[in-house]
């Protein structure tokens, strides 16, 4: 088997295994730690090793290559990196000549934790097999010698000799898109560091980085790499509650061919989209567009002839992923205004393309019989060839329901002639740079885990010594009378502000409001389970006080008059004190161990994380910390 055919055996293993891992997402019970456990965080890579080309008739060597890089884990299964590098690739050729190459790379690439699709969240699992696909781009220069040592050719080099081939790049290198794809085994060493062995097979837009055009395929490139990772602290706690809708798409702006051609804004064109999509778990949509745009390009010389794309015109059909980076890394807020998106995907287009070359015409996908015309497979005989559109979005809510964006794309084509000429040395694209609206159906908010039932606890305290009540800015003791203060629960589900259905009908409202004494003060008091960051457990403590309130308020006006009432309503953030008790209460082994840990540091939150690795049937105790307390003060 030789290098090609073991890397293309790799990755359709990797591919296969995916659909049959998730078998492994069920089993072990409520007390295995999961994804809502997990915290993103930000990390940085470096890794040598070597690498070799995998292309035409030739014996390859390897050659060392590097990289530095960094990236964002957004929960335990999908990540983003992003990673530049420079290395070096060598050959023998068939014709006893040597080919020597150096280049600069980029990518940015998608991760997948396979593993823990397999076999669950584990933040104690020291071994990951992580999969990765995503787009670069590679510039590079190459130089080809004789047996004696003598060069031949160049392709990418900085200086005007006529053997030389100068490209578009850093110091005329020449310039080619790549899509690396492979995988990572990493091994953690600890909290912050850790090691992996990558495998990488990137695919090359061109025919001629071996320098020998071969119409069979294009070239490829892949490294073998020991490289070394770098975690930053944890950043932010996954949502607990995941947001999901339909919307609808319409944009339409600026599109443009990017081939053979020469650019010019004069060959600026249009295109319009429709498009419907899905939102899901807060950060993630999925989308469809159908959409129809014009083409045009300027004079290019071929040949000491005049070439000119006099008009092209396409169907688009595509189907994308969408990334919310901000959703991600900073949390989900339904009242964000901003959001940035980078998207891929893959689709088709079908075009029709008429060029003017000297005094012909030369016509591609047209519906006629002519000499000059290449027919396609598609509608009216259009060419059809695959897409893969990628690009990003800004978007800026402006109503609740309504998205305005801005969008730029990528859209690279599984063809050489788009442009209507044949160069051999690279597939075309083209680009669009887009305005559109978008329609969001209403929200549904879909709880990670259900509530558990907790009994609401009432209880009525006549105090040994009268507590002085303020009255209209008044200070007054009273002595001879009787204060009762009545107390209970009302409960929410996670990441939830509306109390639980099963308390909404409170005894304490029936108790209170009887007639045999008067209601002077509510005191209500609201709480969050404190698995979540601080600053969302304490807007999500202010809505559900605010929540309780409004029915306690609600409620009490049935009965009596609530002006001469004093409501006292304060978000209290995460209940670390109620969480305590509950584990001193509780029969959880280690309990002495968890709250000493909790009174004996000031960072609660991260031990708090490494307590549920090692303990996670303390989440039992959660649902009864997601309240509101209510007091009411009552005088006969």
């Amino acid at each position: 088997m030789n290098k090609f055919t073991f890397s293309k055996t790799l990755l359709i293993i990797i591919l296969a295994m995916i659909p049959f891992s998730f078998f492994g997402q069920e089993g072990g019970g409520s007390a295995k730690p999961t994804r809502a456990d997990f915290k993103s965080y930000l990390y940085f890579t470096g890794d040598f090793g070597l690498g070799m080309p995998s292309a035409n008739n030739f014996d390859q060597k390897f050659k060392p290559n590097g990289h530095i890089g960094m990236g964002w884990q957004f929960d335990n299964i999908v990540g983003l990196k992003g990673k530049i590098g420079y290395g070096a690739l060598g050959a023998d050729l068939a014709d006893a000549n040597t080919m020597k190459l150096d280049y600069i790379e980029s990518s940015l690439s998608l991760t997948m934790s396979l593993t823990d699709i397999i076999f669950g969240y584990n933040p104690n699992r020291l071994v990951n097999f992580v999969p990765h696909i995503g787009i670069g781009q590679l510039q590079y220069r190459q130089q080809f010698e004789d047996q004696n040592g003598n060069v031949i050719r160049q392709v990418g080099y900085d200086n005007n000799d006529p053997i030389n081939e100068r490209g578009g790049g850093i110091l005329f290198r020449k310039v080619v898109f790549t899509i690396p794809m492979g995988a990572e085994l990493n091994f953690r060493l600890g909290q912050h560091w850790g090691i992996y062995l990558d495998y990488t097979a990137s695919r090359v837009d061109s025919r001629t980085l071996d320098g020998k055009i071969d119409g069979d395929k294009r070239d490829w490139f892949t490294s073998f790499n020991l490289g070394a990772v770098y975690k930053l602290n944890n950043a932010s706690k996954r949502d607990s509650a995941k947001y999901n809708s339909w919307f609808l798409t319409l944009d339409g702006g600026a599109s443009w061919l990017y081939g053979d051609n020469t650019k010019s804004l004069d060959d600026v064109k249009g295109d319009l989209n429709i498009g419907v999509g899905y939102f899901f778990g807060n950060c993630w949509s999925v989308y469809a567009k159908l959409g129809y745009g014009i083409l045009e390009g300027a004079q290019v010389w071929q040949d000491n002839v005049i070439f000119e794309v006099l008009y092209s015109d396409y169907y688009a059909a595509n189907i994308n992923l969408s990334l919310d980076l901000i959703n991600c890394i900073f949390g989900y807020k339904e009242n964000r205004l901003f959001g940035l998106s980078p998207h891929i995907g893959f689709g088709q287009i079908q075009y029709r393309t008429k060029c003017l070359v000297g005094d012909e015409y030369l016509m591609f996908g047209y519906d006629n019989d002519s000499e000059n015309n290449l027919k396609g497979d598609g509608m009216y005989n259009r060419r059809v060839v695959a897409t893969v559109p990628m690009g990003i979005e800004l978007t800026y809510r402006f109503r609740k329901n309504m998205d305005i964006y801005a969008d730029y794309t990528v859209n690279w084509t599984n063809t050489d002639i788009l442009d209507g000429r044949a160069s051999g040395s690279c597939y075309d694209y083209f680009n669009t740079a887009n305005v559109g609206l978008r329609y969001k159906f209403n929200k549904k908010c879909e709880p990670v885990v259900e509530v558990e039932p907790v009994e609401p606890i009432i209880q009525y305290v006549q105090p040994e010594t009268p507590e002085p009540i303020i009255i209209r800015d008044t200070v007054v003791i009273e002595k001879t009378h009787v204060y009762y203060n009545a107390y209970t629960d009302a409960f929410f589900g996670v990441g939830d502000s509306q109390i639980h259905k099963d308390y909404r009908n409170l005894p304490i409202v029936e108790k209170a409001a009887d007639g045999s004494a008067q209601i002077r003060e509510v005191v209500v008091n609201g709480y969050a389970s404190p698995e979540g960051p601080a600053e969302l457990n304490l807007q999500l403590s202010e809505n559900r006080a605010n929540a309780a309130a409004d029915y306690m308020k609600q409620e009490l006006s049935k009965e009596v008059n609530i002006t001469e009432i004093d409501f006292v309503v304060e978000g209290k953030g995460a209940d670390w004190e109620g969480f305590i008790q509950a584990v001193k209460e509780s029969n959880i082994e280690g309990r002495d161990e968890i709250v000493s840990t909790l009174n004996s540091t000031t960072e609660r939150e991260d031990a708090l994380r490494e307590i549920m690795a090692k303990y996670p049937q303390v989440r039992k105790l959660f649902p009864q910390l997601r309240r509101a307390g209510i007091t009411i003060t009552s005088v006969k």
